[in-house]
C-alpha cells in the first residue's frame, strides 16, 4: 500500500490523461455509428432510440445520479473536495453545447429538432446536480454533433478538441472514484481511510484532477511552440519568416477581418510587418511556456493569462477565434485564483510534481497527435465564393457562415490544385513559401493558366456530387420553409444563440451584396478568386466558376 501511495498520483494523472483522448475518441466512433437516417425525422434522438432498443437501457442508467438522493457518492463531492470546480465543468460543457443546441434551423434536413436541442441544454445544466451526468451529457452532444457529418462540411471544428477531452478527463475521474466507492477495494480499507478519501491511495483527489487537467492544456500549446521552433531549417526561422502580414492580408480576403477597405489593409499590412517577428517570437515564447505550467502556483496563472493575451492578439491580426479554449482557460484560472489560499492545491506544485508535470506534457505532446498550429504565411491567396441567383435575375453573395450549423472550409479545390497555398495563403513548406515571395506575379499568373490548360477536362467528381447533395438539399429545403413562413420564424427554435464561430466574421463578398432573406434562389456558382498580394496592391492571378448548381423547386 504504501508503493501504490508513493507511485499513485503519477499513475493516476497518466490514466486520466489517456482515458481523456479514450473517451473522446470513443464519441467520435459511436457519432460514425449512429445512421444519418435518423435526423430526417422531428426527433433523432427518439428515432435512435427506437431504432436501438440497448440504448434506452444504456440512457437509463445514465439517468439514475438525477434522481437518486439516498446517498451523497453522486455529488460533487466525488470529485471536488476543494469546492467550486463544478462550475469550471458546467461553463466548459456550455461552450459545447453552444453550437449544437443554439443555431436557428438546419436545412438539410429540415427538421428544427427543437427536442433534441432542449434535451442537450438540459442535461447540460444537470450537470450542476451530480458529475455522474457527464455520460449522459456526452451521449445527448454526440448524437447532436453526428448530424454535421456530411463530406463539404468541417464537421468536427478543432474548437471542439480540447474541451472534450477534458470533458473526457473530469468522466474519467468521476468513474473511477465511484468505482472505488462501490468496490472490494475500499471495503478492506480502515474506517479512518473511509472517511478520509485523501488517505484512499485508489481515489483520485481533485488536486490531481486539476494538475492533470494542466497537463492537457499545457501539452496542446507547447506542442505548438515546438511545431513553431522546428518547422524551418534553423529554430528561428519561423520567428523571422512567418510573414504574419500575409496572414493578416488573407484573413480579410477571407472575411475574416475588420479592417474597412483593400487600401487599409495595404496600409495596416506594412505595420503588421514590422511589429510581426516580435509577435511571433512573444508566441513562441508563450507556447513553450506553457509545458512548465505547473512549475509555480504564480506562474500557472500567469501564462493563462498570456494565453488569453494571446489569442486577443490572434483575433485582432487574423479574425481567428478559439472561444472555446478561451472558456477552458478563464473557467481553471479563475478557479485557481478563487482557490489560492486553499492548502491542498500546494502539493501539485512541489518540486517532484514539477519535474512530473514537465515529463508527463513532453510525453502527452510525443504520444498523442495534436494540431501544430503551425504553417507559412504567403502572398498567394484562394478565395470560394457563393453566388446565388433569385428567380427575380438578381444576384447576392452566400457566405459559408449561412450554412448553419455547418462549417464549410474549402470545400472544393480546381482539378490538380494541390492542398499547399490554398486557403488564405498557408503551406507547410518552407521552400514553396520562398519561391512564392520571390516570383514575380505574373510568372505566378501564367503558372496558373498552364495548370487550368493541362487540366482542361479534368473534374473534381467526387467533391461536385457532395455540394450537388449539401447545398441543393439545404437550399431547397431553406426555399420551403422561407415560401411557407411570411415572418421567416415559423420553425424557428425558440431561442437563438449567437453564433460561436471559430473565426469572427465582419464582411461580405468583393462583388455582390450579401444574401438577406432572398426568396427562391434557383442557381448557386461557386467561384474561385486567386488574388496575389504585392505588398502594395492586389493582382488578380485566377478567377474562375468551378461549379454551378441549379436549385430544384423542392426536395
Amino acid at each position: 500500500m504504501d508503493r501504490l501511495t508513493r507511485f499513485g498520483p503519477p499513475l493516476q494523472i497518466a490514466t486520466l490523461l489517456v482515458a481523456g483522448v479514450g473517451i473522446e475518441h470513443a464519441v467520435f466512433a459511436f457519432e460514425r455509428w449512429i445512421p444519418r437516417t435518423i435526423y430526417f425525422e422531428p426527433s433523432f434522438t427518439l428515432a435512435l432510440l427506437g431504432s436501438v432498443q440497448w440504448l434506452v437501457l444504456l440512457v437509463l442508467l445514465f439517468t439514475v445520479p438525477l434522481f437518486w438522493r439516498r446517498s451523497n457518492r453522486l455529488d460533487w463531492d466525488v470529485i471536488d473536495s476543494i469546492g467550486g470546480f463544478r462550475w469550471v465543468v458546467f461553463g466548459i460543457a456550455v461552450s459545447l453545447c453552444w453550437s449544437y443546441a443554439g443555431y436557428p434551423i438546419n436545412h438539410y434536413f429540415g427538421q428544427t429538432h427543437a427536442l433534441d436541442r432542449w434535451l442537450l441544454i438540459g442535461t447540460t445544466i444537470a450537470i450542476l446536480r451530480s458529475p455522474a451526468l457527464l455520460p449522459l451529457f456526452l451521449f445527448e452532444l454526440a448524437v447532436c454533433r453526428a448530424q454535421l457529418r456530411h463530406p463539404v462540411a468541417a464537421f468536427t471544428p478543432i474548437g471542439d478538441e480540447l474541451p472534450l477531452r477534458l470533458i473526457g478527463i473530469i468522466t474519467a475521474a468521476v468513474v473511477i472514484n465511484l468505482a472505488v466507492q462501490s468496490s472490494a477495494v475500499t471495503k478492506v480499507l480502515s474506517r479512518e481511510q473511509e472517511t478520509a478519501a485523501s488517505r484512499n491511495p485508489w481515489v483520485v483527489p481533485t488536486p490531481i484532477l486539476v494538475f492533470a487537467a494542466l497537463c492537457l492544456v499545457g501539452s496542446y500549446y507547447g506542442n505548438a511552440g515546438i511545431a513553431k521552433l522546428t518547422i524551418g531549417e534553423s529554430p528561428i526561422d519561423w520567428i523571422t519568416g512567418s510573414h504574419l502580414e500575409n496572414l493578416f492580408v488573407g484573413t480579410y480576403l477571407k472575411g475574416w477581418q475588420w479592417v474597412g477597405t483593400m487600401q487599409s489593409v495595404v496600409d495596416w499590412s506594412s505595420a503588421v510587418a514590422t511589429i510581426g517577428p516580435f509577435v511571433s517570437a512573444a508566441t513562441v515564447i508563450i507556447e513553450c511556456g506553457m509545458i512548465f505550467i505547473l512549475v509555480h502556483r504564480v506562474g500557472t496563472v500567469g501564462l493563462l493569462t498570456c494565453i488569453l493575451g494571446m489569442h486577443l492578439g490572434i483575433v485582432a491580426l487574423s479574425g481567428i477565434f478559439f472561444w472555446k479554449w478561451l472558456v477552458v482557460e478563464i473557467a481553471l484560472g479563475l478557479w485557481l485564483w478563487w482557490a489560492r489560499d486553499n492548502r491542498s492545491l500546494d502539493a501539485i506544485y512541489s518540486k517532484s510534481h514539477a519535474v512530473i508535470s514537465v515529463v508527463v506534457i513532453m510525453a502527452f505532446m510525443n504520444t498523442f497527435k495534436l494540431n501544430d498550429f503551425t504553417w507559412w504565411n504567403t502572398k498567394r491567396y484562394a478565395v470560394l465564393e457563393i453566388e446565388a441567383q433569385s428567380t427575380d435575375g438578381s444576384t447576392c453573395s452566400i457566405d459559408a457562415e449561412d450554412f448553419s450549423p455547418y462549417m464549410l472550409v474549402d470545400y472544393i479545390r480546381p482539378a490538380g490544385a494541390a492542398r499547399d497555398t490554398f486557403g488564405f495563403g498557408s503551406t507547410l513548406s518552407q521552400a514553396l513559401m520562398s519561391r512564392t515571395e520571390e516570383l514575380d506575379a505574373a510568372v505566378l499568373s501564367a503558372a496558373l493558366r498552364k495548370r487550368r490548360k493541362q487540366n482542361a477536362g479534368a473534374t473534381n467528381e467526387r467533391e461536385k456530387h457532395n455540394i450537388n447533395d449539401f447545398m441543393g438539399r439545404y437550399i431547397a429545403n431553406q426555399n420551403r420553409w422561407m415560401e411557407q413562413s411570411a415572418d421567416h420564424s415559423r420553425f424557428v427554435f425558440p431561442f437563438v444563440f449567437p453564433a460561436p464561430l471559430i473565426h469572427i466574421k465582419a464582411r461580405s463578398s468583393r462583388s455582390h451584396p450579401r444574401c438577406e432573406d432572398e426568396l427562391g434562389i434557383n442557381e448557386i456558382a461557386i467561384r474561385l478568386w486567386e488574388p496575389y498580394f504585392t505588398g502594395k496592391q492586389f493582382m488578380t492571378l485566377d478567377d474562375q466558376v468551378l461549379h454551378k448548381l441549379q436549385i430544384p423547386a423542392s426536395h
